[in-house]
């Protein structure tokens, strides 16, 4: 999981930092390996999901608390990970990633408007993960400057196991548009953010059960 780019060279990791100080986002084709995908794919077959509507913002079928969900949340937790993602990004203060897994269906409505994010002040960068097989029509990621409003990036993400990985700030929005077509759209998403990291976090809880 983001083993391409963890082991990137010196020069790829600078042009994705130009990338994402440019733009204020970068595409990580295959952070999931396509085994990966599938073998993810079979686990959440057979998951349980609710749906959830965040007010002002939009609604999606959540998957609920499962050992899928955990170990996602473990991995994208890896120090080699957030030490990589700090430098790309030059967000020297994220510690700690937390996701979920979410569905949006064709045909459904649901989708995600123009929002920034920053109900928690401690979110730095969004990362959104395609978990999909299938490619999807629609669903498709946008971002923009809220002094531009009329003005907007799409980045299209629908090759299975691609990332994307996008700022977090108060001068930016982003949106994604209605899943259109058969497929549902499907990803892991969450927030790389600021604060001591899970491992440490997670050490210091085992000390106070056993203190």
């Amino acid at each position: 999981m983001g083993d391409r780019l963890q082991s990137a060279s010196p020069k790829s990791l600078q042009d994705l930092r130009r990338q994402f100080g440019a733009q204020h986002y970068i595409k990580l084709p295959s952070f999931f390996d396509l085994a990966l995908v599938e073998g993810v794919a079979s686990e959440i077959a057979t998951a349980e999901f609710e749906g959830r509507t965040s007010e002002g913002v939009g609604s999606e079928w959540l998957m609920k608390p499962n050992a899928l969900g955990a170990k996602l949340n473990w991995q994208l937790n890896a120090p080699e990970l957030i030490r990589t993602i700090r430098h790309v990004t030059d967000c020297a203060d994220i510690g700690v990633f937390g996701g979920r897994v979410y569905r949006i269906d064709p045909a459904s409505g649901q989708s995600f408007s123009w929002h920034d994010d920053r109900q928690f002040e401690e979110r730095r960068l969004a990362i959104s993960v395609n978990l999909g097989t299938q490619p999807h029509s629609g669903g498709v990621l946008r971002i923009r400057e809220k002094r531009a409003p009329e003005t907007f990036t799409e980045v299209p993400n629908s090759g299975p196991g691609d990332a994307v990985v996008f700022r977090v700030a108060d001068d930016l929005e982003h949106c994604v548009t209605p899943v259109e077509g058969a497929v549902p759209r499907l990803a892991f998403s969450g927030w790389f953010k600021a604060g001591a990291s899970y491992y440490s976090s997670l050490l210091r809880e085992l000390s106070k059960q056993h203190a």
